[in-house]
């Protein structure tokens, strides 16, 4: 699990994972907020989360994290 609140600090914000990993971008913030992993944009209601599974055809990779208007906010590492 990812947590993001209000200022969109993650928890934890750099991260190693295998490819295939099914994880929760989970939204502590009042508000709705746009997260963006790479080029993928979801947006996450307020208190809510989403279920997503990561993965990358070149690996290992570098996940980028931005949330709301912010960029680089985290990374996650993606290894075989």
């Amino acid at each position: 699990r990812i947590q993001f609140d209000e200022s969109c600090e993650l928890v934890p914000n750099n991260v190693t994972f295998k490819t295939g990993t099914t994880i929760m971008l989970d939204n502590r913030a009042a508000k709705a907020t746009p997260i963006t992993l790479d080029s993928t944009r979801y947006n996450i209601g307020a208190q809510d989360y989403i279920i997503v599974t990561l993965s990358n055809a070149t690996l290992p990779h570098t996940i980028s994290v931005d949330c709301g208007t912010g960029k680089n906010n985290g990374q996650i590492f993606l290894q075989k």
